[in-house]
């Protein structure tokens, strides 16, 4: 019988009374030890948990008690001697053993010897009176159990899988409809190891009216659930003493259905304590409160349930009475009893499976005459996260209505997804468009549309849906026309292949201030496959000349490359490290006798992209907002380059919300550099995540640049802050918009304690604006994060203005995300101010890639501005005018450019009026 799954803790600590013995009886293949806690120690939250060791490792554990049902949980050893989190031991149910004990649901151990359990009281004050614990090894393979392992997923009851590709033929007549449901391969209880001795029941039959969904609650066995279902079959017949298994038939995640109960069809088992007779219990494999069946473990739901409602003449969709009450005929067992079995995610997938399973057994239709005209798979590449569209245009060449069913034309699929997990099984007879996505998955054709209603004879509908792929790679696609549960009526049609490049995203400030010396404090060259290329811009309309200089960590020259610059033209330089070849790290500056704009973009084949502006004067403190060691994933690296004539002493000191600190240093020559890379830090825990502050021990200006890199290398970047003020500008942020979601990281640079205000401005919708107030302790950060603000409306793209009430300085970045895309941006808010803003790169979808512009006015009235593209010679591309409005922002997107044709890139400078006040973030997508 299975239990219900509490959000309840436990652990496993043993106080033995006694040794541990392995009990008599049972033959290699299953061994069991046993031992038995001190109610007393268990549950004293004083105590240190013992450790029981078992003499061989271990598949699952059982706890029995007689007293009061206690709450328990468990923790297993690693390899290394460090512990596992403790997890509950399912103990509610009150399953009872043949000797009067209560017991709990079985605990998978995958192979621990070491053992703890701890307990906290329940309801009543008083304990267990006694306990003991049992250990099961059941992992020894077989050859029947090889065999098992091997048996191929079951195929739907659906039609037969689709014809050959139509090549000449437009149209194609219905398969003969298959016959009704037969019997699904069942691996025996001889191939999975139910040895014979433990069988201690004599099987008895009822006819089945119903049956009762399960999930065992254990792990789903792994590579070896033949081994797990050893476990639950010891655990039921002897531990237990129910003398056998108790569900009738088991399902692991491959699609394999295992007989259980001795007895075959109409067997009584032992499931429901309450309804037993004359209810098949059919157990999922595993634990499926949160986490969904497999596809293959639900259609081979469907193939048993099909089967045995046909041999039983059960209806799937009807309902009757059982244990006092109207119950669904294909019920899950807290239907009838008080627990959380099959578990939510399995739960809710019921309704879908009585409509297949009654698909699966309605009679067969004849078939329409239905012709495809027109098919079409666009765009031929996308990025991760982007839509793929479908369209077919079908007719119906018959004297008949065409039926067809849901999901309706426009249904958005992500890849993950199928007709089944959305609610819309087949519908016996109704006509569907299928994609047939890499020669076919599980279930075949999982993306398909209904026509959007019944489509009359002689008439013509255009159907329409796309699919969002999540990850990089090539798919093919061809479109298919169904018939549910009789045929496909053509199929391969419209064969298209789709490349899903990584997705890209980038973020970057303009600069209202160009320069003639540009500091980069991280350059790249195929470093762990990164490689970093650098944008120039002349702002003037004069002829420059420059150079630029690679560094080492000691501040030499690597390499040093002339610069020759147009009139507001743009030099375009991937790095060049001398003469080894070697690559690796470094810093770069750019010097010129005319004043310029740049950017530096570190990118790696796999489509990883950073983006950070240069630095163009440092300071002797410099601020790092967000840091982080192994936090979800995401660490940093913060390189520090020294601007100094002298070498200085370069201090790092981490900072979490509590003002714990940790510190490092390192010596930096004279234009040399020290990366500071978190994981390497001695002694800064994993999961740290806050600020830190870099500073120089003579005053030596500093620049640096912070990397935010995950585990699977997905990147980000921005300036470490070297002048904070009192007011700050993030032109662009995001609440739940396409995916994206961004937080404010604010820190304060100046007093003990600075009172902020972020007032958060609509760019995409009317409303607002909103304003937030916060508190941060000296030195420390504080998150302000758009998507925790309940005030604030979904879809969003704002801009926002940070101030301190009292003047202390503050360094801010906006960090965003998109799940979806698996991409993040992290950059700089603004401090500098002013009527004109220049861009060093543009694009209009050179690679993909294209650019947006964020543009800020922080005036009380609407600002005009010229904008003008200029390509890398200088020449102007276009001009036009724009507005932006009053204490808000606007989006220059440049594919959206007038007179900006696709596959242009350039620079851009953006003019307002003398006394303009304007900021901007450029971002760069793909």
């Amino acid at each position: 019988m299975l239990i219900r799954r509490l959000c309840l803790v436990a652990a496993l600590a043993s106080a033995l009374t006694l040794p541990p013995q392995p009990l008599a009886g049972p033959p290699p293949r299953t061994r069991v030890v046993e031992w038995r806690p001190s109610p007393d120690r268990v549950f004293d939250p004083t105590a240190e948990p013992e450790t029981f060791h078992s003499p061989f490792p271990l598949e699952a554990l059982g706890v029995l008690w007689t007293g009061s049902v206690p709450r328990l949980r468990v923790r297993t050893q690693l390899p290394d001697g460090g512990w596992t989190p403790w997890r509950p031991v399912e103990t509610a149910d009150h399953r009872r053993a043949r000797t009067g004990e209560l017991a709990s649901a079985l605990v998978s151990l995958h192979g621990a010897r070491g053992v703890q359990l701890q307990g906290d009281r329940g309801d009543e004050d008083s304990l267990p009176t006694s306990m003991r614990v049992i250990g099961i090894d059941s992992a020894a393979e077989t050859a029947g159990e090889l065999r098992a392992a091997q048996v191929p997923p079951l195929p739907s009851p659906f039609p037969v899988g689709p014809p050959p590709p139509m090549v000449a033929t437009p149209t194609r007549t219905a398969t003969p409809a298959p016959s009704p449901p037969s019997a699904p391969r069942i691996i025996t209880r001889a191939e999975w190891g139910a040895d014979p001795q433990y069988l201690q029941w004599t099987p008895s039959h009822v006819p089945v009216r119903k049956f009762a969904i399960h999930h065992t609650a254990t792990s789903d066995g792994g590579a070896n659930p033949a081994a797990a279902i050893r476990a639950i079959y010891y655990y039921h017949a002897v531990t237990l003493g129910w003398g056998d298994i108790g569900y009738n038939y088991l399902i692991d995640r491959a699609g394999n259905i295992y007989e259980g109960r001795a007895g075959g069809p109409n067997a009584v088992g032992a499931h429901v304590e309450v309804a037993n007779e004359g209810v098949d219990g059919i157990a999922l494999l595993g634990t499926y409160q949160d986490a969904a069946p497999s596809e293959a473990m639900t259609t081979a739901l469907v193939s048993l349930l099909a089967w045995r409602s046909r041999s039983a003449g059960v209806d799937p969709q009807g309902n009757g009475p059982l244990a006092g009450r109207t119950v669904p005929n294909i019920l899950g067992h807290r239907d009838v009893m008080s627990t959380d079995c099959p578990g939510d995610a399995a739960y809710a997938l019921l309704p879908s499976i009585r409509l297949q399973v009654a698909a699966a057994l309605a009679p067969r239709p004849p078939s329409p005459t239905i012709r495809v005209v027109s098919t079409r798979v666009s765009p031929a590449a996308v990025s991760v996260g982007g839509d793929v569209k479908v369209e077919v245009t079908v007719t119906n060449a018959g004297t008949d209505p065409i039926a067809s069913q849901g999901p309706e034309p426009g249904t958005s699929y992500a890849e993950g997804e199928s007709f089944r997990s959305i609610g819309q099984p087949e519908v016996p007879g109704r006509i569907r468009i299928g994609v047939d996505l890499d020669g076919g998955t599980d279930p075949d054709h999982r993306f398909r549309w209904g026509l959007g209603g019944d489509l009359a004879p002689g008439a013509s509908r255009t159907v329409v849906g796309s699919i969002t792929f999540d990850r990089p790679g090539t798919r093919t696609l061809s479109v298919g026309v169904v018939q549910e549960g009789v045929a496909w009526l053509l199929d391969g049609l419209g064969r298209t292949t789709v490349v899903v490049r990584p997705g890209i995203a980038a973020a970057y400030r303009a600069t209202s201030a160009p320069a003639t010396e540009l500091h980069f404090p991280l350059v790249m060259l195929r470093y762990h496959g990164w490689t970093t290329r650098i944008h120039i811009t002349n702002t003037t309309d004069r002829p420059g000349v420059g150079s630029l200089a690679v560094l080492g960590a000691d501040g030499r020259a690597l390499s040093r490359t002339p610069l020759l610059l147009p009139p507001r033209g743009t030099v375009r330089k991937t790095m060049d490290f001398g003469d080894d070849g070697m690559g690796g790290v470094a810093a770069a500056v750019v010097v010129a006798d005319v004043p310029l704009a740049g950017v530096a973009f570190h990118e790696r084949a796999e489509g990883d992209w950073m983006a950070v502006e240069p630095v163009t004067g440092g300071a002797p403190r410099i601020y790092v907002p967000l840091a982080a060691r192994r936090y979800r994933g995401l660490s940093s690296g913060v390189q520090v380059q020294n601007l100094g004539e002298t070498r200085a002493t370069v201090w790092i000191t981490y900072l979490d919300s509590a003002g714990a600190t940790w510190t490092d240093s390192a010596l930096v020559p004279p234009m040399g550099f020290a990366t500071f890379f978190a994981p390497g830090h001695a002694t800064l825990p994993d999961g740290f995540v806050g600020s830190a502050i870099v500073e120089s021990d003579g005053g030596q200006p500093l620049a640096g640049q912070v990397n935010l890199v995950t585990a699977g290398g997905a990147a980000m970047a921005y300036v470490a802050e070297d002048s904070p003020g009192p007011e700050v500008l993030a032109p662009l942020l995001f609440r739940n918009r396409g995916g994206w979601r961004t937080g404010l990281q604010v820190q304060n640079t100046g007093g003990p304690v600075a009172a902020i205000v972020a007032r958060y401005t609509p760019v995409n919708r009317p409303g607002g604006p909103w304003e937030r107030e916060a508190t941060i302790p000296g030195a420390l950060a504080g998150t302000l994060y758009l998507p925790a603000d309940p005030l604030l409306p979904d879809d969003l793209v704002a801009a926002a203005q940070v101030r301190s009430v009292r003047g202390e300085p503050l360094a801010v970045i906006a960090n965003s995300v998109n799940d979806r895309r698996r991409v993040g941006t992290a950059v700089g808010a603004v401090g500098s101010i002013g009527p004109r803003l220049y861009v060093p790169l543009v694009s209009t979808g050179v690679d993909g890639q294209v650019t947006g512009v964020q543009v800020q006015n922080v005036a009380p009235q609407p600002a005009p501005v010229v904008v003008a593209v200029f390509d890398d010679r200088g020449a102007l591309l276009t001009q036009f005018e724009e507005t932006i409005p009053a204490n808000g922002a606007r989006t220059l997107y440049a594919p959206a450019a007038p007179g900006l044709g696709a596959g242009s890139s350039g620079s851009m400078v953006v003019v307002g009026r003398p006394d303009a006040r304007l900021a901007a973030v450029v971002t760069e997508a793909r």
